[in-house]
């Protein structure tokens, strides 16, 4: 379910010429390995490998979808992924997820035996029940949102906070014209 294509050279004087095509596709059990939540689909990376053979830097766009992430169906994804000193950082990572829009930047640190992450999600306009699936579950709630999400912690530990303005929707089956939510999230409760 992963293929990857290099061409170039690796020269142990001159490091890394090197340019890189990787595709993913289908259950996506490769990719689930350096990420540590499901993810399925199509997603596709085009880039360069620089620097010494040591400590190679891989500089790539990354386009993917259909994807799901957490059981969640995003559409499209498109932006940057770096990798250098064994982290790999997201900059301005665009999603789309039917009506919803968001930009993501984060980083995730291969340092230790469990990858470490950090991000923020700015939240352009979403259907909220999506983005709370992604770190939680689904909740009963019916409204359009747009804010700011930040997270931080492991796969199995993690922490965030953010907040949320909306307009008209429903909660938990109660109506409201429009508001504000601030939120914080530990690992499994939100």
């Amino acid at each position: 379910d992963f293929t990857v294509q290099i061409q170039g050279r690796a020269d142990p004087l001159t490091g890394f010429a090197m340019t890189l095509s990787a595709l993913s596709s289908g259950s996506g059990q490769t990719l689930a390995f350096f990420t540590s939540v499901p993810v399925e689909g199509k997603i596709r990376l085009e880039g360069s490998i620089s620097g010494p053979l040591s400590s190679p830097v891989i500089d790539s766009a990354v386009s993917a979808g259909p994807v799901t992430v957490r059981k969640i169906l995003l559409n499209d994804i498109q932006g940057g992924v770096e990798y250098r000193d064994k982290k790999i950082k997201r900059a301005s990572v665009r999603i789309r997820q039917q009506s919803s829009r968001y930009i993501f930047e984060g980083m995730a640190d291969f340092h230790d035996a469990e990858p470490a992450y950090t991000g923020r999600l700015q939240v352009l306009q979403s259907d909220v029940v999506s983005i709370v699936a992604l770190f939680y579950k689904p909740i009963p709630i019916t409204m359009k949102a747009k804010g700011v999400l930040s997270f931080l912690g492991s796969g199995s530990n993690y922490s965030g906070s953010g907040y949320l303005t909306f307009d008209a929707g429903t909660a938990y089956g109660e109506s409201f014209t429009r508001g504000m939510v601030t939120a914080a999230l530990t690992t499994g409760k939100i």
